[in-house]
């Protein structure tokens, strides 16, 4: 049969043949066929490959909410069908998104199901917002209000608030089932653990000397916790050791000029970003000296590879970054907010495969979809713009289509024959 030319209408122009796909794909199934391959390496590498041409969804957008900066996003992960979304607004707005597509459309808005603007919740900018891990039914969120809010979902209200003395840019809720600490930082210059179970701070983490802009906790290890500060410092935390911190993040690893511990930094910048990879085998961080950098988290070793100059001009403000998970994709992507566009990066050779360009200001966050090879990102512009693989299109016409179906289901037989 004649090949025929399929477009997945890129950006960047990119054609490609149906033939090579189909040859491609049918080469990774006879691997997994003849047991070369495991069953799940073709659906993932496949993933991977078309997150470099994510594009602005021609059939798909959020209906617009806030009426400041969009700051924070999150999709929760259990059926990856809720938005989170908070705002610099002076009411702490906080809306809700469904992504589900209605039955039947092909075109449509995801409708804002759920809104804290007109409830008692933050009266300052949101910072970041965090769904419970396990559950839908709570989220979490922090404030420039000097706040850490605990949500209960289906009744849209605050249900525990701890209270800081400066402003709260951060926070990370542990996605571990051996405890509930939710760790904050911010203008305090040190971390808080607060226990949701009982509504206390259980711990205080002192070791950074300027503002914390970011924290994460690691995904495979539950007591392990990372932080990045204005001080240039990434710091590791065993939250079980209360003698200080375990280690901090020496960019030279060790070659450099630094000769003491309190010379080392991670950066040459504010650590405004973290992110693990979702073995938590990696730490990527960025800075405003505009760099990114990988981490091996076992060898705590800066992994030296070179991503290009990332402009970053957040200032006072967390820069949320986001690795595609290990379920869609087996070559790990970065995505990246770079001034007005969203930078897509990867993860492990540096290489930029991608420009999203459709905000018209800062663009603040992103994340990807959990399940789907989708990414949402906020910005100035007070849009969420959804990011999506394009459909495929082929060079025959709709009307060359629906002659060729006919062409077999017609009756072409004759009383000569």
């Amino acid at each position: 049969a004649k090949g025929v030319a399929v477009s997945f209408g890129s950006r960047s122009g990119a054609t490609w043949r149906r033939d090579g796909i189909m040859a491609d794909v049918l080469r990774l199934l006879a691997a997994r066929e003849h047991g070369l391959d495991p069953p799940w390496v073709l659906p993932r590498l496949y993933g991977g490959r078309m997150f470099a041409q994510l594009e602005l969804s021609r059939v798909k957008d959020c209906a617009r909410l806030h009426h400041r900066t969009v700051t924070a996003l999150d999709v929760e992960c259990q059926a990856g069908r809720y938005l989170l979304s908070g705002s610099g607004d002076k009411d702490g707005a906080i809306g809700i998104h469904d992504l589900i597509r209605p039955v039947g459309a092909t075109t449509f808005t995801c409708p804002v199901v759920a809104t804290s603007r007109n409830n008692e919740g933050h009266t300052h900018g949101i910072s970041t917002v965090q769904w419970y891990p396990h559950d839908t039914g709570m989220f979490t969120s922090s404030s420039l209000d000097k706040s850490l809010s605990v949500w209960d979902t289906n009744q849209l209200c605050v249900v525990e608030q701890f209270k800081f003395t400066e402003a709260v840019y951060t926070h990370s809720m542990a996605a571990s089932g051996s405890h509930c600490l939710t760790a904050a930082g911010g203008g305090e210059c040190k971390i808080t653990l607060c226990d949701i179970n009982s509504g206390s701070q259980t711990h205080i983490l002192r070791g950074h000397r300027k503002p914390v802009m970011a924290l994460k906790w690691c995904p495979s290890r539950d007591y392990l916790l990372t932080s990045g500060s204005q001080d240039n410092k990434i710091l590791f935390w065993d939250i079980r050791k209360g003698a200080g911190p375990l280690c901090d993040l020496d960019q030279h690893n060790g070659g450099g000029v630094a000769h003491s511990v309190s010379a080392l930094s991670a950066h040459n910048g504010h650590v405004v970003g973290l992110c693990f990879t979702s073995d938590g085998l990696f730490l990527l961080s960025v800075a405003t000296d505009n760099h990114l950098r990988l981490w091996n988290t076992f060898t705590l070793k800066n992994s030296l590879i070179n991503y290009g100059r990332v402009p970053i001009s957040l200032v006072q403000q967390t820069c949320q970054l986001s690795i595609t998970s290990s379920l869609c994709s087996l070559t790990p992507t970065l995505a990246v907010p770079t001034g007005n566009d969203v930078s897509l990066f990867e993860l492990f050779t540096g290489k930029k495969v991608a420009i999203l360009r459709g905000h018209y200001g800062k663009v603040t966050s992103c994340i990807l979809h959990p399940f789907e090879q989708e990414l949402y990102s906020g910005g100035s512009d007070r849009n969420i713009l959804c990011w999506t693989t394009p459909p495929w299109t082929t060079c025959e016409s709709q009307t060359q289509g629906a002659s060729r179906i006919a062409a077999v289901y017609s009756d072409t037989w004759s009383d000569e024959d």
